[in-house]
């Protein structure tokens, strides 16, 4: 028997679902027992990073993703496989030792799991939860573009280090850990024309969700927190007063919001591509 109503939470990469998920937890919403740096549940992780690769795609190219869910063959044995886990053994990966029983600990704890590329292969969670509260972030798209090629440089810097210092061993063993660190992102241009695809995925599946979805933006939680929180909290149905939330978001910078605008570089980036923001809601 697999527990009802996870929250799940959906948006970009960097758009801030971190920022969300770690407040969730903090007000006591079970996000899993093995957390990525990012506040990913390391299990749903590697089941989303497996639907992906399915269908030939990443988080980085996820549209193939549309292929296997619009064959119904294929989506009913991803569903298959998905039940298998989370009603067996490997589930102990996010409930811990609470969930020797497979999730009848859960009972009515709050529980659920953020991970981007849930944004495109959430219609699969809810075939298999259809009564899921799911919460999309968005963020500003040049402010997304440019973080995902910074961090994408470092990465890339330390992967080629790491490469150079090891390469005769190359010559008689293969390399197990990827070479080529997210190729797309190497510009800052395909990191926008990326936050162009999961935003435009991440509001078709709000539009069709109704009262189970949840929209925020980013730039505006930081410059209310209390406000959005207490939005957050009623539709998780969480039982956090005002000063509870003061004090789990209180660490917040508003400062974060619309970092772009402090660079003249930036802006000309935004100014170039005014249409694909507007498009959006977005102003460059």
């Amino acid at each position: 028997m697999l527990p009802s109503r996870p929250i799940i939470v959906i948006g970009m990469h960097r758009s801030g679902t971190s920022m969300l998920a770690g407040l969730l937890r903090k007000a006591g919403v079970y996000i899993g027992r093995n957390l990525g740096k990012n506040e990913e549940a390391l299990y749903f992780r590697t089941l989303n990073r497996w639907l992906l690769a399915q269908a030939g795609g990443s988080w980085t190219h996820p549209q193939p993703i549309h292929e296997l869910l619009e064959d119904e063959p294929s989506r009913q044995l991803a569903r298959e496989y998905l039940k298998a886990s989370l009603q067996g053994p490997r589930s102990l990966g996010y409930w811990g030792a609470t969930g020797i029983l497979p999730f009848q600990p859960a009972g009515k704890r709050l529980w659920g799991w953020k991970d981007p590329r849930s944004t495109f292969t959430l219609p699969l969670w809810l075939d298999l939860f259809p009564e899921a509260r799911v919460i999309h972030m968005e963020r500003h798209g040049v402010d997304i573009a440019e973080s995902l090629a910074v961090r994408r440089a470092r990465s890339q810097k330390r992967t080629q280090e790491h490469f150079r210092r090891r390469r005769f061993l190359y010559r008689f063993v293969s390399k197990k850990t990827d070479l080529l660190d997210t190729p797309r992102l190497a510009s800052r241009e395909r990191a926008f024309e990326l936050w162009e695809e999961y935003l435009a995925e991440g509001r078709a599946q709000m539009a069709s969700l109704g009262v189970q979805g949840l929209s925020l933006v980013y730039e505006s939680f930081l410059q209310d927190p209390v406000r959005e929180f207490a939005r957050v909290a009623e539709f998780c149905g969480l039982e956090a007063g005002e000063d509870r939330i003061r004090a789990i978001t209180g660490h917040l910078d508003p400062e974060r919001a619309f970092a772009y605008r402090s660079s003249p570089e930036l802006r000309a980036f935004a100014e170039a591509r005014s249409d694909r923001l507007q498009a959006f809601g977005y102003a460059p």
